[in-house]
């Protein structure tokens, strides 16, 4: 099993991490790959992930590199756990402001894992039933090393 398979939506820095290589080493390589379409590059923000090019979709990628944000995931999951809630209760759990975790669910809402509704009058945040981008991104039938 290779790491990018294994880890989909690293960048370059878990690639670095977990392999113990150099940066510019790992910068390097993730290119080559890049450039002879093994893997493709995904710019998240300020970060670049990397998935096999023979694994999930499109917009399924999109979903795993939200979720590489470890805030973005841990709303999620508060959110599957507790079915809708407000932003400002969402915000006491995570210990943060309103504005970052409207960031964060912005995010969330433009990959289709949340939507926002109406409860009398105010916004509150659901989790999308069925979206689980973690799923698409099992092994394929006969992969080989992509990046080790």
């Amino acid at each position: 099993m290779t790491l990018l398979h294994e880890h989909p939506g690293l960048d370059a820095t878990g690639v670095a991490q977990r392999t113990l290589a150099g940066w510019s080493t790992v910068i390097y390589h993730l290119g080559v790959l890049t450039r002879n379409g093994v893997i493709v590059r995904l710019p998240d923000g300020r970060h670049r992930r990397f998935f096999p090019t023979n694994q999930g979709k499109p917009a399924e990628r999109r979903q795993v590199a939200v979720l590489q944000n470890s805030r973005s995931g841990s709303i999620l999951q508060h959110l599957r756990a507790s079915g809708a809630l407000p932003r400002s209760a969402l915000a006491a759990r995570e210990g943060v402001t309103v504005p970052a975790i409207l960031w964060h669910l912005r995010r969330l809402q433009d990959v289709g894992l949340v939507t926002q509704r109406t409860d009398g009058n105010r916004i509150v945040y659901v989790a999308e039933s069925g979206a689980t981008p973690s799923t698409p991104f099992s092994k394929p039938e006969g992969s080989g090393a992509v990046a080790s």
